[in-house]
C-alpha cells in the first residue's frame, strides 16, 4: 500500500493542483484564442487556423520520433545519467525536427492542394520553424515531467498560453491583417519558450558524460521508434475529425466544428493532468512488477476520473446553449449543442481509463502500445469517412465518440493479455 499512498500523497496532490492551474490557463487561452478569432474574423479564418493547428500538433509529434516516451521511461531509474540522457535525446530530435520543418517548406503546396485551400499553404510556411522549436520543447517538458517538477512544468505551460494570447492580440489589433497570418503565434511562442526551458534545465544538461552519449542515442532511437507510431497515431487520433472535415467540407464548417470540439476537448485535458502526474508512478510500479498495487492504483484513479468528469460533463452539456450565445456570433450556433453533447458523452463514457492510456509504454512495451493505437486510428478514420458522408459535422462527432469508446475495449484486451493486469 506504500506505493498507492505515494500516488495520492501530499506531493502528488500539490503537483495535481499546479497542473490544474496550468490546465485552467490552457482552457482559458484556448477559449480566448477561438473567441478572439471568431469575433474578429469569419468562420473560414477560424477553420483554417484550427486545421493548421491540427497539422502543427501532428507534425511536431512526428518530429519527436517517440523520444518523449523514452525520456519518461529512462530518467526516473537513471537519475545519475540525466545529462547524457537529455542531451542525447535532444541531438536525435533536433535532427528529425529540422528535417520535418524543411520537408514542410518543400511540400506545403501539395498539402494545401489536398485541403483545397491556398490559406493552408501560406500558414504552413509560418508554422514550420515553430514545429522545430516545439519539438525540442516537448523533450525539455518531458524532462520536467520525469523529474516530477510539476510546479515548474505548470508555470512553463502557463507561460506558453499567456504568450499565445499576447501574440494573437498583437496580430489582431496592431497588424490589421486579414487573419491569414495568425498561426505565427505558435512560432513566436515556442522560440521564446525554448530559451526559458534551456535556462531552467541548464544544470541537468551541462554535466555530460560524453562516453555515454552514443549509447543513449541508440537506446532512445530503439525505444522511441517502437513507441513512435503509437504516439503519432495517438496525437493524430485527437485531430482525425478536424482533418477529415477539412479534406471533404468547407473551411467554414471546420471553423464551427473545431470551435465546439475545442471546448469539448477541455474535458480530456482535465484527465491529461491526472495522467501526467500518475505516469511516473505507474512506470515505477510496472518496472518493479507490482501488479496488484498497479491494479489498485488504476482502480482508485478510475473512480476519481469517472466521478469528476461525470459531474463536470453534465453541467457543461446543460449550460452549453446559454454561454455559447455569449461567446460567439450566430454563425457558430446551429448544431453546436448537438455536436458538443455527443463529444462530451464520449469523454464521460471513457473518463476512467483515459488517464492510463500510456500504460503499455510505461511497462516497456511501446511496440504493443503502437499497434493498439494504429488499430484505433484506422477505426476512427473509417468511422469518420462513413459518418461524415451521411451526417457531415454531426457524423464527425459521432465517429469521434464511438472511436473513443472502442479504444477502451482495445486497451482492456491488450493490457489484460500482455501485462496480465485487469483494468
Amino acid at each position: 500500500m506504500k506505493n498507492i499512498s505515494k500516488v495520492f500523497s501530499a506531493k502528488f496532490k500539490t503537483d495535481l493542483m499546479w497542473n490544474f492551474f496550468a490546465l485552467f490557463m490552457m482552457a482559458v487561452s484556448g477559449l480566448l484564442i477561438n473567441i478572439i478569432i471568431a469575433t474578429n474574423y469569419s468562420a473560414n479564418v477560424l477553420g483554417v487556423f484550427n486545421q493548421i493547428y491540427a497539422l502543427y500538433i501532428v507534425f511536431a509529434q512526428l518530429a519527436t520520433v517517440g523520444i518523449t516516451a523514452s525520456i519518461i521511461r529512462y530518467i526516473s531509474p537513471n537519475l545519475s545519467d540525466i545529462a547524457s540522457i537529455v542531451v542525447s535525446a535532444l541531438i536525435v530530435v533536433i535532427i528529425f525536427a529540422f528535417t520535418i520543418s524543411v520537408l514542410l517548406f518543400m511540400y506545403a503546396e501539395i498539402i494545401g492542394a489536398a485541403f483545397n485551400s491556398n490559406a493552408i499553404i501560406k500558414n504552413i510556411y509560418y508554422i514550420a520553424p515553430g514545429i522545430f522549436f516545439f519539438s525540442i520543447n516537448k523533450i525539455l517538458l518531458a524532462v520536467l515531467n520525469s523529474l516530477r517538477w510539476m510546479r515548474s512544468y505548470a508555470i512553463v505551460q502557463s507561460c506558453r498560453y499567456v504568450m499565445l494570447i499576447g501574440f494573437l492580440l498583437h496580430l489582431v489589433f496592431f497588424e490589421n491583417d486579414d487573419g491569414t497570418n495568425l498561426t505565427l503565434i505558435f512560432t513566436y511562442t515556442e522560440v521564446l519558450l525554448f530559451f526559458f526551458l534551456v535556462i531552467l534545465l541548464r544544470n541537468n544538461i551541462l554535466n555530460i558524460n560524453l562516453s555515454e552519449i552514443y549509447c543513449w542515442i541508440k537506446r532512445h532511437i530503439s525505444f522511441g521508434l517502437r513507441s513512435f507510431v503509437g504516439q503519432i497515431m495517438l496525437e493524430m487520433n485527437t485531430r482525425v475529425d478536424v482533418i477529415m472535415l477539412g479534406l471533404f467540407l468547407s473551411d467554414k464548417v471546420v471553423g464551427v466544428y473545431s470551435f465546439v470540439a475545442m471546448i469539448a476537448e477541455g474535458l480530456i485535458q482535465i484527465l491529461s493532468v491526472l495522467s501526467r502526474n500518475v505516469t511516473p508512478v505507474i512506470t515505477e510500479l510496472c518496472h518493479r512488477g507490482l501488479k496488484q498495487k498497479l491494479e489498485l492504483t488504476i482502480k482508485r484513479g478510475k473512480y476519481l476520473s469517472y466521478g469528476g468528469i461525470f459531474i463536470i460533463g453534465i453541467l457543461a452539456i446543460l449550460s452549453f446553449p446559454f454561454w455559447i450565445e455569449l461567446i460567439s456570433s450566430e454563425e457558430f450556433h446551429g448544431d453546436s449543442w448537438v455536436i458538443f453533447s455527443i463529444l462530451a458523452l464520449g469523454v464521460m463514457c471513457t473518463a476512467g481509463y483515459l488517464p492510463f492510456k500510456n500504460i503499455l509504454t510505461c511497462a516497456g512495451m511501446p511496440g504493443w502500445h503502437s499497434s493498439m493505437i494504429v488499430i484505433l486510428v484506422v477505426t476512427n478514420i473509417i468511422l469518420n469517412l462513413l459518418f461524415i458522408s451521411f451526417w457531415q459535422e454531426i457524423g464527425a462527432a459521432l465517429a469521434t465518440s464511438c472511436a473513443l469508446i472502442i479504444s477502451i475495449i482495445y486497451m482492456k484486451i491488450v493490457v489484460n493479455t500482455k501485462l496480465d493486469v485487469r483494468i
